[in-house]
């Protein structure tokens, strides 16, 4: 009896079971079409709820979804917008470079024609983050302000923090460390009552970079100290890393060797560790340990990334140029100086000091019709300062083309003396060729004695190529002419500025004389200021400190520390007017 009603409870049960499934899927159902409550985007699409739903947790699943739906364009509006938000999110999370801004556009237009605010501030965001992987600084710049004039709007902590720090970031990548300090601190105190340790240390890093970078070392080593209490196994050896090449920089070597062996003890086994050998061989090589340094720095070249592999082959030619060791000094400078070219390549970023102006101008921008009088009345003043502009332009364009042809003559004779001393190269490449060749053929019969002498003579040859290679374009004749000419005589008389045109003709002057010296400089440091730049041609051609302050209307000490600044731009090395001035007339 007792079996008979167990079995009749269980068929009950398994029925009043199916029935409630169906209830419950009746009732998902429901949600899933009215799934415009249910979410941030206000899609009808299950799909796209649920991509929403992983973003935070599985953002790789969160893609996947996402790329598996077919021909998203055919959705409807709201569903595209969510789906381009979402996807350009999804994208952001894994890591994975944007390449275009047309489908976080489609978002932001949405949004904003629907004055959905809180999806427009997080579109702005993540269109920030397209344009800055476009490497579009203004653009992003741009895009992040309005974020978080949204996020401050809505009092979205978790939008602020992420608008402020990206903000500091992007203005650290410009050197503009006064405006990317306050965004830092701002995100600190904005994660104040927060637990998220992982933000916290990031943010700590973030503002020690920027005192590191603004010449503040005790600064930097405190917020460095502050973001490994609160770091992540994930993150700790990379901030005792570059708090080990910080104490390097202010010569703690032994401060610097402790931090560097924690940032390798603390390294998780599936974490690569080059960057972490490249800081442990520089730190080797400050300290005269050259083997080692070697060692360690070979190790480092290993590393995909080109920065690393650059910093390594950086490293490893000053080893061997304190060995003097020419022969692989030159092979690990080529190398070096050819990533360099790439890196410059890759990292031009468009300048942006302006910008947060032009954004104020923007917002203002529904008031202008109150100055449409005034608007039309300085037009008139423009084109008449267009008018003399011109007639002032024809007049210059005269004199301009009558000192081309002296300048062009200048031009001429370098090319010629380049031709003249690369065909000296090759008539040696050719007798090079040739010893080779009789060494080769006379391995057995030539005497040992005969065989050292082609060994020489072979030696001697390369030497000179060597020579004239890094010298072709240092002619002395070039350098006598323009010593001669009339600009020269008064830069060295001056007692006031000089003219843009004169200016102008100094650089042509000088690019001609000493082998495109501008184009030079600037590889080694891109971002050097009109100012700056003024500062080496004149230190280049000799002009005392005085007469250089008269020449760009600064004084004598703020020569004296733009000369120390500019050696450590271009040369990585420690601040030192002195030094740069004999780097400068080697160069």
């Amino acid at each position: 009896m007792f079996q008979k009603k167990e079995i009749y409870s269980t068929i009950k049960s398994r029925q009043m079971t199916n029935k409630s499934i169906h209830i419950i899927s009746y009732l998902l159902l429901i949600c899933v079409l009215c799934f415009p409550s249910c979410s941030n985007s206000n899609s009808i699409s299950p799909e796209l709820h649920q991509a929403e739903m992983l973003m935070e947790t599985a953002p790789d699943s969160a893609l996947t979804i996402l790329n598996n739906i077919q021909s998203p364009e055919k959705l409807s509006s709201k569903e595209y917008a969510a789906y381009s938000l979402l996807f350009t999110q999804a994208l952001d999370k894994n890591y994975i470079m944007i390449t275009s801004d047309s489908l976080i556009k489609k978002a932001v237009a949405y949004y904003e024609n629907q004055n959905d605010i809180p999806a427009l501030a997080l579109s702005y965001y993540y269109m920030g983050r397209a344009y800055s992987d476009m490497q579009d600084a203004l653009q992003a710049q741009q895009s992040y302000l309005k974020a978080r004039e949204l996020g401050e709007s809505l009092h979205a902590t978790d939008l602020l923090i992420k608008a402020n720090n990206s903000l500091g970031t992007l203005y650290s990548y410009q050197d503009i460390y006064e405006m990317a300090l306050p965004l830092y601190k701002r995100t600190l105190q904005l994660l104040e009552n927060s637990n998220d340790s992982t933000r916290i240390s990031f943010a700590l890093r973030n503002t020690a970079r920027v005192f590191t970078e603004t010449q503040e070392p005790d600064s930097a080593i405190y917020y460095y100290q502050q973001a490994i209490k609160t770091a992540t196994p994930q993150s700790i050896s990379s901030l005792y890393n570059d708090l080990g090449s910080l104490y390097l920089k202010t010569k703690q070597y032994q401060d610097a060797y402790d931090c560097i062996q924690k940032s390798i003890q603390t390294c998780l086994p599936s974490k690569p560790r080059y960057h972490l050998y490249l800081t442990y061989g520089e730190y080797l090589l400050k300290t005269a340990q050259y083997d080692s340094a070697r060692y360690y720095l070979n190790r480092s070249l290993e590393s995909p990334s080109i920065y690393t592999q650059a910093g390594s082959l950086y490293f490893l030619a000053r080893i061997e140029r304190q060995k003097s060791n020419l022969t692989n000094y030159f092979k690990y400078w080529d190398r070096y100086e050819q990533l360099r070219d790439s890196i410059d390549e890759d990292s031009h970023y468009e300048n942006i000091r302006v910008v947060q102006s032009m954004f104020n101008y923007q917002r203002i921008a529904d008031e202008k019709s109150k100055y449409e009088k005034e608007a039309s009345q300085r037009m008139i003043i423009i084109y008449q300062i267009l008018i003399i502009t011109a007639a002032l332009f024809l007049a210059g364009f005269f004199i301009f083309k009558k000192e081309q042809k002296k300048k062009k003559k200048l031009l001429d004779l370098k090319e010629q003396l380049y031709k003249q001393s690369q065909q000296y190269i090759e008539d040696n490449k050719k007798q090079i060729r040739l010893l080779e060749r009789n060494l080769s053929e006379g391995e057995e019969s030539l005497s040992e004695v005969k065989k050292q002498l082609f060994e020489t003579q072979k030696l001697i040859l390369e030497m000179e190529n060597r020579q004239v290679s890094l010298k072709q374009n240092t002619v002395e004749l070039l350098e006598q002419d323009f010593k001669r000419s009339s600009l020269y005589s008064k830069i060295h008389k001056a007692d006031s500025g000089l003219t843009d045109s004169e200016w102008s003709e100094l650089v042509l002057l000088i690019d001609a004389t000493y082998s495109n010296f501008t184009s030079r400089i600037l590889e080694l440091s891109p971002r050097l200021s009109p100012e700056e730049l003024r500062i080496c041609y004149l230190v280049k051609i000799g002009v005392p400190v005085k007469k250089i302050a008269i020449l760009t209307n600064i004084t004598s000490s703020g020569v004296s520390q733009c000369r120390r600044r500019l050696y450590k731009k271009l040369t990585q090395e420690s601040e030192n007017a002195e030094k740069f001035d004999s780097f400068i007339s080697d160069f």
